[in-house]
């Protein structure tokens, strides 16, 4: 009985042994890989320095670029405020004429409207005169 003991734990130890074969060719294979990674970790590291050359040389162009459009914006202010002015008092000019032309129509209506209620009164009092004059026959 001890001797299958025995023997069991040898058998173990040889599985156990066995397996710890395949380490090195394991080892070897990581070992690949972190080299690979590490070529791709250089890489981007390259990639990484030209994008942060890349956001620098942005950010000086942008700050020019903003500097000169608030140049420009300033230097354009006055005459914004003039073409602002000029364009109210157009406006300005126009909302007045069209009030005159509107009074102008509107008494022009208004005396239309006084004649027509004048013609109305009168075929009125004629229509009453007519069936005034038929109820009689």
């Amino acid at each position: 009985m001890a001797g299958e003991l025995l023997e069991d734990r040898v058998k173990k130890l040889e599985k156990a042994l066995d397996s710890l074969a395949e380490v090195p060719k394991q080892l070897t294979g990581l070992g690949q890989r972190v080299e690979r990674i590490e070529v791709r970790t250089e890489r981007i590291e390259g990639r990484v320095t030209n994008v942060e050359s890349q956001i620098s040389q942005l950010r000086s162009d942008m700050r020019v670029g903003f500097s000169a459009a608030s140049r420009e914006v300033c230097g354009t202010r006055d005459g914004i405020l003039e073409v602002i002015d000029s364009s109210s008092k157009a406006t300005q000019k126009l909302y007045d004429e069209g009030r005159e032309e509107m009074r102008r129509q509107f008494g022009e209506v208004k005396g239309e409207i006084a004649q027509t209620r004048a013609d109305m009164r009168v075929l009125h009092e004629d229509l009453v005169s007519r069936i005034a004059l038929i109820n009689k026959q």
